[in-house]
């Protein structure tokens, strides 16, 4: 299971290239990236690794000790809610309601389909994997995450 890192950091130019520049000094490879504004001048990244899990907690106190983040946590499947967002565009003809269960129609035509899914990134694989050759195009979140409750 990938390891996700959740920065608040301080909302400032080339802030992002300080972190990725840090995290290649490191030698850890990011999976995938978000990032948002939140509040107060900060805003929220979540960074997948893919590397051990104290490797990641080493890189989040680095940051927080150089300034770069105002805080950071370090979320696995047991202490947080990982959610990933795909949107996918199919022929009309291929595409199985009851397979993609849960998935949210955006626009269809006689031609072709384009909807939404939400779920473990694991989950969002293997739907993707079942449908090979039948998905025209699609485009990932990548996972963001937010602490289960009772895990301060």
């Amino acid at each position: 299971m990938n390891t996700i890192l959740r920065l608040g950091v301080y909302d400032s130019p080339g802030v992002l290239d300080r972190i990725a520049g840090l995290i290649r000094r490191n030698g850890l490879n990011i999976t995938s990236l978000n990032s948002g504004t939140f509040k107060n001048g900060t805003a929220q990244i979540s960074i997948v690794l893919t590397d051990a899990r104290a490797d990641v907690y080493k890189l989040g106190k680095q940051l927080y000790d150089i300034n770069f983040a105002a805080d950071y946590k370090v979320f696995g499947i047991e202490n947080a809610c990982i959610r990933e967002l795909a949107l996918i565009r199919m022929k009309t003809s291929d595409f199985d309601g009851a397979y993609f269960k849960g998935a949210q129609i955006l626009e269809e035509d006689s031609k072709e389909i384009s909807f939404e899914i939400t779920g473990l990134p694991q989950e969002i694989d293997s739907l993707l994997q079942s449908a090979q050759g039948k998905v025209l195009d699609v485009v990932r979140s990548g996972a963001l995450a937010i602490q289960k409750g009772g895990n301060d």
